[in-house]
């Protein structure tokens, strides 16, 4: 059984400009463990261990291997969709590949395949390792900062051969049972939402997760205010990324019919501009799913498109 989400969306409602917690049952979210980095003949690869990993299920683990560089990015050099097992537990590797000397880590994403409602994306990262090639194969120890002689990632020292099994570490052994979502980067006209899932038990952040839609929301709830709270006779709206209204918008028109609104607005790269004139009848514009999109706002008051010179 999937984990249920209660979650219900607003469009303009105003929940993504503050912090908000939900909390959600989600004992069947996989779990990852001893996440780390092992070597064979074929070279070295990323392991893991997962367990509540079932056949059929909602979510769809991947498996990687980075290379870090000294500026901190990863490098890609191998990747593996795990595949669930019946029993839900398992082991999974990524395909031996022979590196250079170097430092690398392992990294799984776990997602749900549909995208799940609220989307969900849980990264795990194991911790850096020096891995040096030699003649008799390769030696893997946990990577050291220079500074201070501990590992860049939480966790103790301590070295290890690659032909050892305790190629990584797991966590506390929580069962992560209820998670709290809380946005932590509000939306923005431009930008959506930032989720982050913790477990209410041992604090672990499990999953980020960007909130569908919440930056047109947010856009849409602007408007309105702008429109609400308009000193002027016209209210102008510019935006390059969004072309409609819902009806909130056209409501708030209704409410202050000694407003009008201009639109400026970019459709298929060309930039256009229409003004919806005080007191015009907006009544019966939105369409039956509660929207009306610029292109139609351009046929009812005759909209047009803005020159080069005019253009932002």
């Amino acid at each position: 059984m999937a984990a249920v989400y209660c979650w219900r969306f607003f469009p303009g409602g105003g929940i993504f400009n503050r912090k908000f917690v939900l909390k959600v049952k989600a004992a069947e979210i996989p779990a990852v463990t001893n996440l780390g980095i092992t070597a064979s003949a074929d070279g070295i690869s990323a392991q893991c261990e997962f367990s509540g990993y079932r056949t059929g299920t909602d979510y769809a683990i991947q498996l990687y291997l980075h290379e870090m560089s000294e500026n901190g990015a990863r490098n890609e050099i191998s990747c593996k969709d795990v595949e669930p097992e019946s029993s839900g537990t398992g082991i999974a590797v990524t395909e031996g590949v022979q590196v250079n000397s170097g430092v690398y880590m392992a990294t799984t994403v776990t997602k749900m395949r549909n995208g799940g409602e609220p989307a969900f994306y849980a990264y795990k990262d194991s911790l850096m390792y020096d891995v040096v090639k030699g003649e008799g194969g390769y030696v893997i120890t946990e990577h050291q900062n220079a500074d201070d002689g501990s590992n860049n990632n939480p966790g103790s020292g301590g070295k290890r051969r690659s032909d050892q099994s305790d190629y990584g570490r797991g966590v506390s052994g929580c069962r992560h049972e209820e998670l709290v979502f809380e946005i932590t980067q509000p939306a923005t006209v431009e930008e959506d939402a930032l989720q982050e899932g913790r477990c209410s038990a041992c604090g672990e952040t499990l999953s980020y997760a960007v909130i569908p839609n919440s930056a047109y929301a947010a856009f849409l709830q602007e408007t309105v205010q702008k429109i609400q709270r308009a000193v002027k006779p016209e209210v102008v709206i510019t935006t390059r990324r969004w072309v409609s209204f819902n009806r909130a918008v056209f409501e708030a028109m209704a409410e202050r019919p000694d407003v009008a609104v201009t639109v400026n607005y970019q459709y298929d790269g060309t930039l256009y501009e229409v003004t919806i004139p005080a007191g015009s009848d907006v009544s019966n514009l939105v369409d039956e799913n509660g929207f009306c999109g610029f292109r139609c706002l351009d046929q009812v008051f005759e909209g047009k498109e803005l020159t080069e010179p005019n253009k932002k």
